[in-house]
């Protein structure tokens, strides 16, 4: 780990100069790269939220990532942390059938944090909606929350929280429905912290935000059908398509919070630095090899449940 002179571990703290600055050079002997970027607004549909993408060329690769926030500042840092860790994983790891379990973030410690809760929430996730089970109503306290409902009523359009209980944790998940039955799903990891239930209803309502846009661009075509092997954006096509909303209808036949969702050895987590050199995130993976990896397309199909997971 990379230390500084009072032993603590050094931590990556971009300040905006630096983020729109658009280059950064590694010279280190054993390796040379210039790694450039640059970054795009995006339209925001909720008022004082900022949605930022950022493209990346490093390693060889291009890379693109997101960023949200209720700051301008926070919202660059999230985009390049996310373009640059899909860029480290692309140029180290291009066996990696998606980045779930990979994370970039200020130091090592925070990097093998976030990269495997973000391996459990897809786990979690996989395993509860495969055999439709272990899922209860949430009804969000976040105050920030009930604000924007306000303005997501007006574009005709309702938030519905559950959680899913497991031996590894929680899940927090939110079901986006428009009226004309259009659907997005989107979920984040509760680790065992006190009081963070409605930082991840925050969360959770700035990846909202950053998804509405799909809503109004999406074009039906007639003829589509999910493919056998797909992409996360199948997935998301698939449930705009308002004849597949049904797929969540069991959701409202759930009526007890007690069941609790069993993985299988938690203990066998394997996490790894990929990536860290001074000035930039620290890129870190988390993996299970016994676990199912996450796939999208008719092959995602598992258990029970006959329709394709909603992750996108």
């Amino acid at each position: 780990m990379m230390s500084s002179s009072n032993g603590q571990p050094n931590t990556w703290s971009p300040n905006l100069n630096f983020l729109k600055s658009g280059q950064f050079t590694i010279d280190n002997g054993s390796l040379k790269e210039n790694i450039t970027w640059n970054f795009n607004n995006l339209k925001s549909f909720l008022p004082g939220i900022t949605n930022i993408e950022c493209e990346i060329n490093a390693f060889g690769v291009m890379a693109k990532g997101y960023g949200d926030g209720f700051s301008l500042h926070i919202s660059l840092i999230k985009a390049f942390a996310e373009a640059f860790e899909r860029a480290v994983m692309l140029s180290k790891c291009p066996e990696a059938s998606s980045s779930n379990g990979f994370s970039a973030e200020r130091n090592q410690l925070l990097a093998i944090y976030s990269s495997r809760n973000e391996l459990l929430e897809r786990s979690i996730l996989l395993e509860a909606w495969k055999n439709k089970y272990a899922f209860s109503f949430h009804h969000h306290k976040s105050i920030t929350v009930k604000f924007y409902e306000f303005f997501l009523k007006q574009r005709k359009i309702k938030l519905e929280y559950f959680k899913i209980n497991s031996n590894a944790g929680e899940v927090l998940a939110v079901l986006v429905q428009h009226s004309n039955g259009q659907c997005l799903f989107d979920s984040t990891y509760l680790a065992p912290v006190k009081k963070q239930t409605q930082e991840a209803e925050r969360r959770l309502l700035l990846s909202v935000n950053r998804n509405l846009g799909v809503f109004d661009k999406c074009k039906l075509e007639a003829e589509w059908n999910l493919p056998e092997k797909g992409l996360p954006e199948d997935h998301r096509k698939f449930y705009l398509n308002p004849a597949n909303k049904i797929a969540f209808d069991f959701l409202k036949k759930i009526n007890s919070n007690e069941n609790k969702l069993i993985l299988s050895e938690v203990e066998k987590i394997k996490s790894e630095v990929i990536f860290e050199h001074p000035g930039l995130p620290v890129v870190a993976n988390s993996h299970h090899t016994k676990w199912k990896k996450l796939e999208w397309g008719k092959c995602s199909i598992d258990g029970i449940n006959p329709w394709p997971h909603p992750l996108a």
